[in-house]
């Protein structure tokens, strides 16, 4: 009954006040996210109720650092989760000793940059690759572990003993060559990685990191010209779909790709040379002529 009435629009301040005390942590929780119930005003230490005060606003010190001294790591990760923790609590989970929770720390807006600096070299990449997400992270930092400047991990899922699920997919001969892979998808997913250093990624052995670096609209020309020659169609089709900066002269390729969905997408580019366009619309049946 508690948590309907905090769905309700129309609770005046008294009401919101005594659905907060009455409430468990679900209701409570639900008036904070819906802007009905300001953060000073809860005056009760629950763990849940903690951790979504410190998404929407910053907590008393007192209460993250009791928190940060939780037993159950599942609460101490969630806590470095937050948007507004002070920076000293997440310096203090980034050693923890449940891995979970460094990664965790890793990816807080409120990184420091010599914390960044210092899990950019973690033994572990589950820890590198949590900070190659955060787009708090100096660039230079993200260019580092693009470029493998930091000594070699020690560790990856795949070969750390952990029992983790990527373990099933992945294989690991001390290299950690799964788990780089999925580094780099990272760092192409992180926008505050320089384009100049992901575009080196278009011969990338990884599937993934090509599709995704595909559909990012901020790349070299010559990196969309090496992409709109990959092997697989569907990123074929995502470089010529809509990219504003793609050049002429690859989207007139493209729309004679062997597959007619990659020269369909270039015919629908909004940056198709108008001449180009007059020829298409000029044709018996508007194709690309492709089969």
């Amino acid at each position: 009954m508690w948590l309907e009435l905090a769905e309700r629009d129309d609770l005046s301040g008294d009401q919101i006040r005594l659905l907060a005390r009455r409430g468990d942590a679900h209701v409570v929780i639900r008036l904070l996210s819906r802007g009905l119930l300001p953060p000073d005003e809860v005056d009760r230490f629950d763990p849940p109720v903690v951790i979504a005060m410190a998404d929407i606003a910053p907590i008393p010190e007192d209460w993250a650092w009791r928190l940060a001294a939780s037993p159950d790591p599942a609460i101490r990760g969630a806590l470095a989760a937050t948007t507004h923790l002070p920076a000293d609590v997440v310096a203090a989970l980034a050693d923890d000793p449940d891995l979970e929770v460094v990664a965790e720390a890793a990816r807080s807006p409120r990184i420091s940059d010599p914390l960044a600096q210092r899990l950019a070299t973690h033994p572990h990449l589950s820890v590198r690759r949590a900070l190659a997400c955060n787009e708090h992270v100096p660039s230079h930092l993200l260019v580092a572990l693009a470029e493998r400047r930091a000594p070699a991990a020690e560790l990856c899922p795949a070969c750390d003993g952990s029992g983790h699920r990527l373990a099933e997919q992945w294989s690991c001969d001390g290299g950690h060559q799964d788990a780089l892979h999925d580094l780099d998808y990272a760092l192409t997913l992180n926008p505050r990685t320089p384009a100049e250093t992901v575009s080196r990624f278009t011969a990338h052995p990884s599937i993934h990191v090509r599709w995704r670096l595909a559909v990012r609209t901020d790349l070299p020309q010559g990196a969309y010209r090496a992409l709109a020659q990959d092997p697989t169609p569907g990123i074929r089709g995502d470089v010529a779909a809509s990219h504003p900066a793609l050049p002429a002269q690859t989207i007139i390729q493209l729309l004679t790709d062997a597959d007619t969905s990659v020269a369909a997408a270039a015919a629908a580019n909004p940056s198709l040379p108008e001449a180009v366009m007059h020829d298409l619309a000029a044709s018996d049946d508007g194709s690309t002529g492709t089969g």
